[in-house]
């Protein structure tokens, strides 16, 4: 019988990579709090740019363990709320302007498209290549 590595405690293991994502997503948590506070819509623009970019990278750095793809799927959640949260505002104040914001309506709604698809993918274990060929089906070929 082999003996099997005794796994090492909490304390000492390497962090993975869902830590350093927990860790930055906490950090810019206190972020948003503090643009939100600050009631300017350009900020909390500039911040969704940031924010967005997290997931946009989270599976390119995913080690295949399934910890990181819970984490992904919460902060889309976050983001998507977020995102309706900068329409609302943006509605109220005239509209997203991409002078003054540096983003339009379009764009973020687009980004929220692909965050309940991402999520969708995720939550469904769909990986891209069985999404199109699924969707090709569907479509007779069109996708």
């Amino acid at each position: 019988m082999i003996a099997q590595p005794i796994p090492k405690p909490e304390s000492e293991r390497q962090p993975q990579v869902h830590d350093h994502i927990l860790r930055d997503f906490g950090i810019l948590d206190f972020l948003k709090d503090e643009v939100d506070k600050s009631g300017e819509l350009y900020l909390k623009v500039a911040l969704w740019k940031v924010l967005i970019r997290i997931p946009q990278h989270c599976a390119d750095i995913s080690d295949g363990d399934d910890s990181p793809n819970e984490l992904l799927k919460q902060m889309l959640v976050s983001l998507m709320a977020y995102s309706e949260k900068l329409l609302s505002e943006g509605s109220e104040s005239g509209g997203l302007d991409l002078i003054r914001h540096g983003v339009t309506e379009q764009v973020i709604r687009e980004n929220i498209q692909w965050m309940r698809e991402k999520f969708l993918l995720l939550e469904m274990s769909l990986t891209q290549p069985r999404k199109e060929f699924i969707l090709s089906v569907l479509t007779g070929g069109k996708a």
